[in-house]
Formats: structure tokens, sequence, C-alpha cells
């Protein structure tokens, strides 16, 4: 199909200026933001390798159940460059990061389908959308933007072999994924979106043949399970993965089918998003069920539509798949699902929808012009919202609390972060409400009895500390702090 009916675009650097203004625009306030008690703690500020600049243990040692070597080394830089540790650098380089990859994007997409317009538009969706200010705005998720820029640049040396066979860009697509694996996992499934490519727009099965494609692809695939056992290593070192005995396959299976229907509709209607939801063991039976007939119905769709646009089918592939790592079959930590793991997935519904609704759009220019800048509009002003947000860890869990009141992890971190400011009543508050969804968390006991302390209620700091006693992993902190409470309601009841 043509693009000509529409007028001519100016010059790729000036179209990726804008771009890169426009997150600019949304996210500059980030660089004034702080830390967030949230993971920055683990991964930057209590990284022995990223605070001691060694790049020798950032390969060797794995750390906070992870092992992603050029993540920690990018904090490195950031430290580096700052002169100390100090939270806007790491800021400023994560919005840089995630325009960036909006850029990539778009000349990947263009180079790959020959389609200025439509992958235009794919790349400003995706700068703007609001389900990717969990990944600018956190310090922590620097490994979702690194990895994805490894990825995209993956991806456009891919397009060159494609196109002319070159042996120099087979390995550099190779070194790009090598490289974003050890920016985060995700990647694993660089090998299949490298074969959708092979189908749509290359359509390589025909020109080469599948055998070639297929051993084509082996290397990916013994980098990917090298970096699979690698992680699950790295979890299991400090206990990160879940118990596979936790859930049963049931379960898991209605968790991804409530993760698959949740960001699909996040996607289209992004309300209500935010850190720390739900819990991976509340399992949510008819949004499971909901969930799977969503994605029966709309593969069917896609199967019937791909001969009128063969986009719609690799777009939905590209999501189904590409979230597989973290959709909840083999779950690590306590998240199911979070708005940071459809940074990437969302390419393959925007490609989707964009190429979809083409034809329309170039019958009714003036009609879609007006309801894209709207759709635009809209997103980028949500964004807009959502990052402040993450100003300090107060505002950003109690947000969270508020929209999700039953997520023990929410309310356990807001009364974390008021305990830190000194305002115990309202730590109490939060992690009473947390103990009232999970009582089993011994870290929070002990935080509630800690706060009772401060407050000169012994007795109720007491029974704090006896019931986080009760559940293991118990902090050895827990007995030294009830023998404190229990001396101290002693001399009291002796005055």
């Amino acid at each position: 199909m043509s693009d000509a009916p529409l007028p001519k675009l100016r010059h790729p650097v000036f179209l990726g200026g804008l771009l890169v203004a426009l997150v600019l625009m949304l996210y500059s306030t980030t660089a004034q933001f702080d830390f967030v008690a949230l993971d920055d703690q683990t991964h930057v500020l209590g990284n022995a390798a990223v605070r001691n600049l060694d790049i020798g243990s950032a390969f060797t040692q794995p750390h906070a159940s992870l092992w992603i070597p050029l993540t920690w080394i990018s904090y490195m830089v950031d430290i580096t460059i700052a002169g100390g540790v100090k939270p806007w650098i790491f800021h400023l380089t994560n919005l840089l990061l995630h325009a960036i990859n909006a850029v990539l994007l778009w000349r990947w997409l263009e180079g790959a389908t020959k389609r200025r317009w439509p992958s235009l538009i794919v790349a400003l969706l995706f700068a703007v959308h609001p389900l990717n200010v969990e990944s600018v705005a956190w310090i922590a998720e620097r490994k979702n933007m690194l990895s994805t820029a490894f990825w995209l640049l993956a991806l456009i040396a891919y397009t060159r072999f494609a196109r002319d066979g070159s042996c120099r860009a087979y390995f550099a697509t190779l070194l790009a994924g090598a490289a974003g694996l050890m920016a985060k996992p995700m990647l694993v499934t660089l090998p299949f979106t490298l074969l959708l490519l092979d189908a749509w727009p290359f359509d390589r099965f025909n020109r080469v043949g599948w055998k070639r494609v297929l051993l084509e692809k082996i290397p990916f695939v013994l980098l990917s399970l090298g970096i699979s056992a690698t992680t699950v290593w790295a979890h299991q070192t400090v206990g990160g993965m879940m118990d596979a005995g936790a859930l049963t396959l049931l379960e898991r299976t209605l968790n991804a089918g409530t993760s698959y229907g949740l960001y699909l509709r996040q996607l289209f209607w992004p309300a209500g998003l935010g850190v720390q939801g739900r819990h991976p063991q509340e399992i949510l039976v008819g949004a499971g069920i909901a969930g799977w007939i969503a994605v029966a119905a709309l593969t069917a769709f896609a199967l019937w539509y791909r001969k009128r646009e063969p986009a719609v089918l690799w777009g939905w592939l590209w999501y189904l798949g590409t979230l597989l790592p973290v959709i909840g079959f083999l779950q690590a930590g306590s998240e199911p699902n979070a708005d940071r793991f459809t940074y990437v997935p969302q390419f393959g519904i925007f490609v989707a929808l964009i190429w979809s609704l083409w034809p329309w759009a170039l019958r009714q220019t003036r009609a879609a012009l007006a309801v894209f800048a709207t759709v635009t509009i809209a997103l980028a002003g949500q964004t807009a919202h959502l990052v402040g947000y993450w100003e300090d860890s107060v505002t950003l869990f109690e947000r969270a609390a508020t929209i999700f009141p039953r997520s023990f992890r929410a309310n356990a971190n807001a009364g974390f972060a008021n305990a830190r400011l000194k305002n115990y009543p309202r730590a109490i508050q939060y992690y009473r409400a947390s103990l009232d969804v999970f009582p089993a968390q011994s870290e929070t006991w002990n935080n509630l009895g800690a706060a009772m302390a401060f407050l000169g209620d012994d007795q109720q700091a007491i029974y704090a500390f006896r019931q986080a006693l009760l559940y293991p992993p118990v902090d050895p902190a827990v007995t030294i702090n009830l023998n404190r409470a229990e001396q101290r309601e002693a001399a009291r009841a002796k005055k």
C-alpha cells in the first residue's frame, strides 16, 4: 500500500528530534525526583558493585536475584559522570533511554516495512503511553529500557541481514542480543521475534527456506537458554523464585489469562495505573477466564484477517510471545502483573492497530489526523499526570495503596515510607491495612512493632514483635527489638 496521498515528511533527523523533545517534555520533571523505597536501594544504593564501581563483580556476582551486569555498569557510568550517587543523573539517563528507544522503534519499523507514517505513529504512541511511566520514572527499571535499546538495535541489524544477507549484520544482531540479555533476561524471546520478522515483512520462509531460517536462530536460542539458566540460578541463590508448588498449573494459567486481558485493557484504557497491585496467590477466576476467552477470540480474528493485513496477526503474536516470560507461568517475585512488563509487548498491539486502520486513514485523512491527535494528547496528559506520583516514596505508595487497597505490599511500603519521615501514626495505619490483607509478613510485623515502640506503646510493640517471630523468614533484628521492648516494659512495671 502506498503512502503517496500523505504529504511528504521532513528530514528523519527533524522527526526524531520531535520524538525526543516530546519525551523530554513529558518526563523532564523526573530529574528533580528522589530515589524511591522500592528496589532503588537494592539495585543502586545497596549494591556494593555499583557503589564501588566494581565492574568485575558486576559480571561475576548475582545481586537481588538477578544477573544484569550491563545495567549495573550503566549505573556506574552515571555515578562517574555525576561525581557521586545523585538521583538526577539516574533519572536523566532513564528518560534519555526512553527517547532513544522511541526513535529506534520508528527507524526499525520504517526500515523493515518501508512505511514511514505508520511507523512514526507507532513510535509516537509508545513514546507517550502512560503504561511506560513505571519504566521511565523508576530508577530500578533501567534494565527495562537498556535491554529494549539493545533489542531494537538487534532488530535493526537483523533487518539489514534479511535484506542483503550480510554476515556482519548477522553477527551485529547476535552481539546486540547478547548485550540485551546482560541488561535484562526479557530478551529470551528474541529468537521468536526474529522468526516473526522472517514471516512478515521479510517473507524469508519462502525466499530462503525454513531450514535455513531455523538454523540461523540456533545461536540465539543457545544464548536464551544460557541466560535462562543463569536467571534461575540467580533467583534461587537468594530465594527470589516462588516455590514451584506455591501455585498449581490451573492457578498459573488463570493468572496468565488475567494479565493478558488486563494489559490489553490498559493499552486502550490506561486508567487506575499504579505499582504493586495484587499478589500472585490472589487468583481472579472470572478475570482469568475472561482473559483467555479474549485471547482465543482475538487469535481467531487475527488468523481470519491475516490475508487482508498480515501485520495484525504479526502484532498479536508479538504481544502474546514477548509477554510469555512475565505472564505468570513461572512466577518470580510477588507481582503477577506490572505496567513495566508491557514495555516491549505493546509494540505488537500498536503495529496491529495502526496497520489495520491505515486504509481508512488514507481515505479519511482529516478525520484520522483528528482522532490520532486527540488520542495522543489524552495519552500524553495521563502520562504527565502519572509522572508526578513518582516524586518520592510517600506520594508513590500512598497512591498505590489508594488504587489497590487490597495490596499488602503497597500498604506495607506506604507505611515504611511514612515511618522514614517519622510519621508513625500514619505508618501504623498502613502497616495494619497490609497485615489485614496478608498477616504472614514478618517484616511488616517488625516494622509495626518498631513504630509502636517509637510512640512509647511497648505493649503493642511486644505483641507485634512476637507475631513477627511466627512467620519466616525472620530477621535477627526482630529478637533484638523484642528483648528491648520487654526490658523497657519490665522497667516501667517496677516503677
